[in-house]
């Protein structure tokens, strides 16, 4: 503990100083108080006493492990007055920046309304130059902003508003004629980490381009000769601003992991690009803050700019909506002041034709003639990207951001992998579901496959749910699959017929091929969602490989494939290796059929997954996930039915897995949310329940189960109590049942109270070792044990230290009060000979 801890308002140490010497008052029962009586006033006689005082308290405080005083009481807990929100005053805000935070702000500012249903007023500009030159925000103002309408379809965004949250929005303009800091501040990030994310979202998705930039935008559209649909967008951030910002934000000391700023060094931009989607009939829209890279010149490949495929008449056009622009009637129409040939279209021109380009250099780099509209230009590419089939982006970016987000994960990448930073604010980074079935699975893999899709869709709507599906015969299922606007990817798998897993991992191979996505989420029909999560909860560090959890609670060791988080390029990139040894290993002899889990570990270097994402039904919640819940149930091993039955007395398969998990209360608790999705929206529920049990007795009792743990109010801790409610109910029809379960109740009993003693010999054992072993052992080694004597000695030897220069101190000044009484000002010579 430092020194300084023990003073303060802990320690009131009171100086009493009087030239009589009276008595200090004696110290209060609240407060710890140190009183020093000096009952000469001569600075010789104070200054020592009074040090050695603070080599008592430092002592003190070297010796507490904890300075535990008893000081003024505190309030447990500041709280600041939040301001209530009146429904009736609209909410007000500013926009600042460029087009992303533009963007952003509109649509976390007008969310917050809708969440406080407050009408709001939305700023009537849009800021055509919204570069920062240093850290000030730039609100609109006459010279940098535009009207809304200009930009932006206003009569479509004013509906959508209204249609979404209920409330009334306005356009406003605001008085420039006051000063900057009266205006309407621009709150910045504040708004967006508090805005409901869905309904951001949403905002965010009702931006449409007015009629004059649609026109420009549809123009430059129908210049390209290829389709849409085999587009693919380009955001490549890879100026020397970029590099400066890179280095900037990947250096803040925040502990966050930001390594993925750049293109991995391993990798090249065009390699990247193929193995995020770019094939040979597709052609690219390059939307960068500089030049085409040669790279990307000097391939097979179609890329072209914004730049290049404007005419000069969008040019034009683009250029009169500049704010303060003057245009002049002619008999031709409106037309710009300027000239055909002015500034802007010249530099553009020798963008398209590749002479000296500079519009996407930074805007300090030039000093246009006339006034900035970067933004303005960035508003194309921006819609021109949504309209495109792909998009690959840099996740750090803003601008990508959103197109990542806009698209829900589909057709959607980033080249430099792993997190999005603004994901960690905005909670709606989806992340696709991928399943695998096929026909000649388990019976009950069907209803399985069922609940877990429900449990996806119910607490993750917005995520899209593919199923890789190899059958035919099931058209029922196939159609319950469409109905739930589930993706399915009909496999053949060329005819291949043969055990369950090899054809599960068949299916899985494929996989990589059929996801247009930079990562995938890929479970197992017998997962449930608990809760919902996004593309942060995975951390910042995603894998660039596959993650998969741990089978057993004690090891950090990745072994079960039921929840895996896949990176899709790099399993493209690999793919070709990948297949040639899956064939080998399906082909290869052995007693047991091979599994997928087998081949992805010893073909990938798989990483750790966190458990939370694969929650098994025999772990505690409490003591597994450390305070965290679980985001995905994964019945593992032993199935829902399997736990029942053995509730009921019939030994499940997997017997000493379901002795544990029926005395733990997180079994029940990962059981109800099962029963509700499978009772409440699976078709022929109890199906699954007349398949599972071997006579209709044990059936019916199955169903009446899941229909008890469907209805409850409270959550479930235990299983057996739930069975044993509804064998009573049905009386003597099933004592033969009720017989059995009493059976297996003291049989867990006597488990409980074996493995209870079998804890406490061991607790008994470890503290009789405790106590046996010799120091050296006790503090793990030598040097632990030299650590922990200098920690025991150092405080000492400063104590020593500070003892011995008080006393050499009050040594000096007793000898020279010595030689001043002898009549000496100072010592001579010879007296110290």
């Amino acid at each position: 503990m430092a020194f300084g801890d023990c003073h303060g308002e802990a320690f009131a140490v009171k100086h009493c100083a009087s030239a009589a010497g009276a008595a200090c008052s004696s110290s209060s029962p609240n407060t710890i108080q140190s009183t020093v009586c000096i009952q000469n006033a001569s600075s010789r006689r104070k200054r020592p006493r009074i040090s050695y005082f603070l080599i008592l308290q430092m002592a003190m405080c070297i010796l507490c492990p904890v300075c535990s005083v008893e000081a003024s009481p505190l309030p447990a807990k500041l709280s600041l007055p939040t301001p209530e929100h009146d429904a009736k005053r609209p909410y007000t805000y500013n926009i600042c920046n460029g087009l992303s935070n533009q963007l952003l702000y509109h649509a976390a500012n007008i969310a917050i309304a809708i969440q406080n249903n407050q009408s709001v007023e939305i700023p009537n500009y849009f800021i055509v130059d919204g570069v920062q030159h240093s850290d000030d925000n730039v609100i609109p103002s006459p010279d940098n902003s535009v009207p809304f309408e200009v930009a932006f379809d206003a009569d479509y965004f004013l509906l959508q508003v209204k249609r979404i949250g209920g409330i009334e929005a306005k356009l406003v303009d605001f008085d420039f004629t006051k000063a900057n800091d009266e205006q309407i501040q621009c709150k910045g990030m504040g708004p967006v980490q508090s805005a409901p994310p869905d309904v951001t979202l949403s905002i965010l998705q009702s931006f449409r381009p007015s009629t004059q930039m649609k026109a420009v935008i549809d123009n430059i559209q129908s210049s390209i000769s290829q389709p849409a649909s085999e587009g693919i967008c380009f955001h490549h951030r890879d100026g020397l601003d970029w590099y400066e910002h890179c280095a900037r934000w990947s250096n803040i000391p925040d502990g966050i992991y930001r390594g993925n700023c750049l293109l991995p060094s391993d990798k090249t931009l065009l390699s990247s690009l193929r193995h995020r989607g770019l094939s040979e009939k597709q052609w690219i829209y390059y939307a960068g803050d500089h030049g085409i890279p040669e790279e990307l010149r000097e391939s097979e490949y179609t890329v072209v700019t914004r730049d290049q495929l404007m005419r000069p008449e969008d040019l034009r056009a683009v250029n009169e909506l500049r704010p303060n622009h003057q245009v002049q009637q002619t008999q031709g129409g409106i037309q710009s002041a300027s000239k055909p040939e002015d500034s802007l279209l010249k530099l553009l021109r020798d963008c398209a034709t590749g002479q000296g380009c500079s519009l996407g250099q930074r805007e300090h780099d030039r000093d246009p003639p006339i006034s900035s509209t970067r933004d303005l230009w960035a508003l194309i590419d921006f819609f021109i990207c949504r309209n495109l089939h792909g998009f690959v982006g840099n996740s750090v970016s803003t601008f990508s951001a959103l197109q990542i987000a806009m698209r829900e994960g589909q057709d959607t990448f980033w080249y430099n992998s792993q997190s999005i930073p603004l994901a960690g604010m905005l909670r709606f980074f989806a992340i696709p579901i991928v399943y695998t079935y096929s026909e000649h699975s388990e019976y009950f893999d069907k209803f399985m496959l069922q609940a877990s899709i429900v449990s996806v869709q119910t607490h993750m709507p917005r995520n899209k749910v593919h199923v890789l599906y190899h059958g035919e015969r099931d058209q029922e299922l196939r159609s319950w699959l469409l109905a739930h606007d589930v993706t399915l990817h009909l496999q053949t798998l060329g005819g291949f017929s043969g055990t369950w897993s090899t054809t599960q991992l068949l299916q899985r191979v494929e996989l990589p091929m059929l996801l247009h996505s930079e990562y995938i989420l890929l479970l197992d029909t017998d997962t449930v969602i608990l809760r919902p999560f996004t593309l942060a909860d995975f951390g910042h560090e995603l894998t660039r490989t596959i993650a998969m959890s741990s089978a057993e609670l004690v090891v950090n060791q990745a072994e079960d494939e039921g929840v895996a988080l896949m990176n899709v390029p790099y399993m493209r990139e690999t793919l070709g290796e990948f297949s040639a040894f899956v064939r080998n290993y399906v082909t290869r002899s052995s007693t047991s059929p091979p599994s997928d889990r087998g081949a992805y570990l010893e073909f990938y270097n798989v990483t750790f997954l966190p458990r939370p994402f694969n929650f098994k039904p025999f772990w505690d919640k409490k003591r597994d996930i450390m305070g965290q819940l679980p985001f995905v149930a994964h019945f593992y091993k032993a199935k829902p039915h399997g736990y029942i039955k053995h509730s009921i007395g019939d030994p499940c398969m997997v017997r000493k897995l379901c002795d544990k998990a029926l005395m733990l209360p997180s079994l029940c608790q990962v059981m109800q949310p099962f029963a509700k999705v499978i009772k409440t929206a699976v078709p022929g529920q109890s199906q699954y329940c007349l398949q599972s049990f071997p006579n209709q007795t044990m059936a019916i009792v199955c169903d009446e189960v899941l229909d008890e743990l469907a209805t409850m109010q409270n959550e479930c801790t235990d299983l057996p109590s739930v069975v044993r409610r509804v064998l009573e109910r049905k009386g003597a029809i099933y004592a033969d049942l009720q017989s059995k379960l009493f059976e297996l109740n003291r049989q867990m009993d006597r488990l409980r109270r074996e493995q209870d003693a079998v804890e406490a010999s061991q607790r008994l054992q470890l503290r009789r070792q405790e106590q046996e072993r010799p120091a050296l052992e006790k503090d793990y080694g030598l040097s632990s044990y030299i650590s922990y004597i200098l920690s025991l000695l150092l405080p000492w030897s400063f104590i020593a230290v500070a003892i011995f220069w008080q006393y050499e101190k009050r040594r000096r000044i007793r000898r020279k009060r010595k030689l001043t009484w002898r009549g000496f000002s100072s010592p001579s010579p010879r007296m110290h000979r």
